[in-house]
């Protein structure tokens, strides 16, 4: 998460959605900065409330905002990015080198809640409050950056360009027909909600309401 008091800016970074690029080109501008471990730097917006950081605004208005990439695509950077010869020093629960991308998704589908392999979450965990609603202000398409590009820069002040920085190596993107149906129906509240997001590049809960539908 990083944070400008100046700007009231909140940037919620959602993990394999650009967020180390578009850290990178905001960071002179913030104040505040999360890193180290995943559970600082990939703050969920719930926890940002629940912790009482909004009043380090002191009353003051803030733009929340993060990026969502279309859900299945979402899941295959994982695969991709545990599929790293160095993913393997993380343990076998982490590593997806040894099997295919279909295979991985059965596994995730197929375990239960309370021993999802690969510690493989869910995109509306970072900007869902708990009572089910949309809590960031604005959700960027991961595939029009240019858009989030143009209202960093209009907000900063400034020329913002992103780098392309923690490329993960390619892989084999191929489903069989079953388990594509069977992941479209596990992520079918993330994919209807994303096909909101395509529509106009961006999401605005100000203008399309907090529901997430």
């Amino acid at each position: 998460m990083e944070i400008s008091l100046d700007k009231g800016l909140v940037f919620v970074c959602v993990p394999k959605c650009a967020s180390t690029s578009i850290g990178h080109a905001i960071a002179s501008d913030c104040d505040i900065h999360f890193s180290g471990p995943d559970r600082f730097k990939h703050l969920p917006y719930r926890q940002f409330v629940k912790l009482g950081l909004p009043s380090i605004f002191r009353g003051e208005k803030f733009t929340s905002f993060c990026v969502m990439r279309e859900p299945i695509d979402w899941c295959f950077s994982w695969y991709r990015y545990r599929s790293r010869d160095e993913a393997k020093e993380l343990g076998p629960d982490r590593y997806t080198g040894d099997m295919t991308f279909d295979e991985f998704m059965c596994q995730v589908m197929d375990a239960s809640v309370s021993r999802r392999p690969k510690l493989l979450g869910r995109q509306k965990y970072y900007f869902l409050m708990p009572d089910g609603s949309v809590g960031v202000d604005r959700i960027f398409d991961f595939r029009r950056l240019d858009i989030l590009r143009d209202f960093l820069s209009e907000t900063l002040g400034k020329e913002v360009c992103f780098s392309h920085l923690n490329a993960s190596p390619e892989g084999d993107f191929k489903l069989s027909d079953g388990t594509r149906s069977r992941l479209s129906e596990y992520l079918s509240g993330e994919i209807c909600f994303y096909s909101r997001i395509q529509k106009n590049g961006v999401y605005r809960r100000e203008v399309d309401g907090s529901a997430f539908r």
